[in-house]
């Protein structure tokens, strides 16, 4: 598991750059920013859970996303948001679906 901030989502290599099967984040967007549609994109394309915590004063639901984008769990109003994730489905997801081989790292670098 790798811990983030909101701001981390912008930098998708962060999570990239060690396999995980989930990564926590704290979040505290207002509620008309896109940071729902770009948290689904980071797990998505991670092939890894999110778990987006929002503060309830922003009007950012709290979110629980699958390693294939789908939205398992919401939360708008303050509280906790319960969720029990399946541990095998990252793994058997990668497998199904190979996104991170097709990654042509000689066209870019990070360091």
């Amino acid at each position: 598991m790798r811990l983030g901030l909101r701001y981390d989502l912008d930098f998708p290599e962060l999570f990239r750059l060690k396999r995980v099967q989930a990564f926590p984040v704290g979040a505290a967007w207002p509620g008309a920013y896109a940071g729902p549609l770009e948290a689904r994109a980071r797990a998505a394309e991670n092939q890894a859970y999110l778990f987006l915590a929002s503060r309830a004063d922003t009007g950012s639901p709290t979110l629980f996303i699958a390693p294939n984008g789908r939205v398992l769990g919401r939360r708008e109003e303050e509280g906790l948001l319960l969720a029990e994730p399946d541990w095998g489905f990252p793994e058997a997801y990668r497998e199904k679906c190979p996104i991170l081989q097709h990654r042509r790292e000689e066209a870019y670098r990070v360091r």
